[in-house]
């Protein structure tokens, strides 16, 4: 294809983030999101036009914990991207979700109960959890706090 990649990276720059997090029976689990401006050669120069993020989530008895660790999130700050819903998958249907905070670097807020949405997946084996409305900036560290309770 020529003229239309351009096109969708320019529109997929300007579409909210959502972030898929898949729990295992192993432990916890963990990924990276790498931005940059896709002209700049040089990957991660220091000041760069790029910013990098991981992402970690563990599960405890009545919560699970999803956070951010930002490299370099000027860049992404800059560019006003956001995380807008966060979809977790893999765990048990023994659980149903009441409450979250999200705390960031402008302070902690509870989550509204009407922002989670749970939903057996199609064998009934587990959980599909979307929070969503969120607006977390991707520039910035952020841990979300999702207390549940055993049915």
């Amino acid at each position: 294809m020529h003229g239309g990649d351009a096109m969708t990276t320019q529109a997929a720059r300007k579409t909210p983030f959502h972030l898929l997090v898949v729990m295992g029976s192993s432990g916890p689990s963990g990924g990276e999101l790498f931005l940059d401006d896709g002209v700049e050669v040089e990957m991660g120069a220091e000041g760069g036009k790029w910013t990098l993020v991981k992402f970690s989530a563990g599960l405890g008895v009545k919560s699970m914990t999803i956070t951010s660790s930002v490299v370099n999130g000027e860049f992404a700050s800059n560019q006003k991207w956001i995380i807008e819903k966060i979809t977790i998958l893999g765990l048990t249907t023994a659980v149903k979700m009441h409450e979250f905070t999200v705390e960031t670097s402008a302070g902690a807020r509870k989550g509204d109960v009407c922002n989670i949405m749970s939903r057996n997946d199609e064998k009934g084996r587990f959980v599909v959890t979307e929070i969503s409305i969120l607006k977390l900036p991707i520039g910035h560290n952020f841990k979300i706090e999702l207390h549940f309770q055993r049915v």
